[in-house]
């Protein structure tokens, strides 16, 4: 699990803005990522947040 967590941060990293749930989950369901719902239960944090936290300490 922490693998395809790892493999999350890198490609929310990777984008240049923040996305949308759907958005996401779009990419998720396409390149095999864990979807913002399984997301959100790992980090314990709304979707958004969890991006916005992601890429501000990836900066």
């Amino acid at each position: 699990m922490k693998k395809y967590y790892e493999e999350a941060i890198q490609k929310i990293c990777e984008m240049s803005k923040i996305l949308t749930e759907s958005e996401w989950n779009k990419i998720a369901k396409e390149e095999n990522y864990l979807s913002s719902e399984s997301l959100r239960y790992i980090s314990n944090m709304d979707f958004e947040d969890w991006c916005k936290t992601i890429i501000n300490s990836n900066a």
